[in-house]
């Protein structure tokens, strides 16, 4: 009996992971009946691959347990997928070797152009603020830290998959920015072999905020916050987020762009011609970056601050805290007569 497929989405982060994840979970039932088991109808596995990579299980008993639970599904499954985009950020890779005993690995690696990639993994981390490292660095001292995010090195992460399940097992899909844009659960549900889901409503979520949210977010001590109050205050700042009219959102300049691209395009190149059989890895390589992208972080004027989005953002939070107002008179008994 042929092994079944496994797929793994490894990342990276900021290419719509997020959205994928959340219509793997909606999408389980419509799934299943396909022949595609998402392991544990959860989301995101992290919890399962932190588990694997300390240690505390290994993937021959992960792989088991998910076999078991795949044979006593209703329907016949080909196919199995798991979610977790922090694993590649990881420098060992090996942990992984052992699912290949029961199943026949493919990899799934979203790329993103690395100009675009840091610019967003920076809204990320000052948006979240879980690494106090670079939650409050402007930009451009956020990009002096950059190779601390190696992973973005898609070549070299590449490899490293390919040398535990082989060059061919490897799906690459790259994650476009503009006019090139796709959406992200489609191309992953291509890769599955199962296309568009008929009644299926997938959400984008985890976007990115605006330029001048995300300098505002920057002064705030998130961190410090109990996790409730943290995502109180971001909800929030995504209301008011939303009635930004200036979508400004690139912080790099042209001197910067120039320079990160240059840093991976030898990489870049190589990985392209070896999976593609092309020189450009993404289709807005050909491409002249448009003035927007080369603006540069600004200093937003205190005044602007206030007034755009301080001030509503304390009226967004105050709105949060105000009881609920009673039904009407009407409603109570439009509901009476509904029970």
């Amino acid at each position: 009996m042929s092994k079944r497929r496994l797929y793994l989405h490894v990342g990276v982060h900021r290419t719509g992971t997020s959205s994928i994840q959340h219509a793997l979970k909606s999408d389980f039932g419509q799934l299943l009946w396909r022949g595609v088991f998402h392991a544990y109808a959860t989301a995101r596995h992290k919890a399962l691959f932190d588990d694997l990579f300390s240690g505390k299980q290994s993937a021959r008993a992960i792989a088991q347990d998910i076999t078991n639970r795949a044979d006593a599904k209703p329907c016949h499954i080909h196919s199995v997928t798991l979610s977790d985009e922090d694993i590649c950020m990881r420098r060992d890779l090996s942990p992984l070797a052992g699912l290949s005993e029961y199943f026949e690995v493919h990899p799934v690696l979203f790329v993103r152009r690395q100009d675009f990639w840091l610019e967003s993994w920076y809204r990320q981390h000052v948006k979240w603020q879980w690494d106090k490292r670079y939650a409050h660095l402007r930009f451009e001292d956020f990009l002096a830290r950059r190779q601390d995010f190696f992973w973005v090195d898609y070549e070299r992460l590449a490899r490293g998959l390919a040398h535990l399940f082989g060059k061919n097992s490897l799906i690459i899909i790259p994650f476009e920015e503009g006019r090139f844009a796709a959406n992200s659960v489609s191309l992953f549900y291509d890769a599955l072999g199962v296309g568009d889901l008929p009644d299926a409503v997938h959400e984008t979520k985890n976007q990115s905020f605006s330029m001048r949210m995300t300098e505002f977010m920057r002064g705030l001590p998130l961190a410090k916050l109990p996790i409730e109050q943290r995502h109180r205050i971001e909800r929030a700042c995504a209301k008011v987020d939303a009635g930004i009219k200036d979508r400004s959102s690139f912080f790099a300049n042209a001197t910067q762009r120039g320079t990160i691209l240059a840093e991976y395009r030898a990489s870049n190149i190589r990985l392209a011609q070896s999976y593609f059989g092309r020189y450009s890895l993404f289709q807005s390589d050909q491409t002249h970056p448009f003035q927007a992208a080369c603006v540069g972080q600004s200093d937003v004027a205190t005044e602007a601050l206030i007034k755009d989005i301080i001030a509503p953002l304390i009226m967004a939070l105050s709105a949060d805290v105000l009881p609920a107002k009673p039904p009407s008179k009407l409603r109570q008994n439009e509901a009476e007569q509904a029970v």
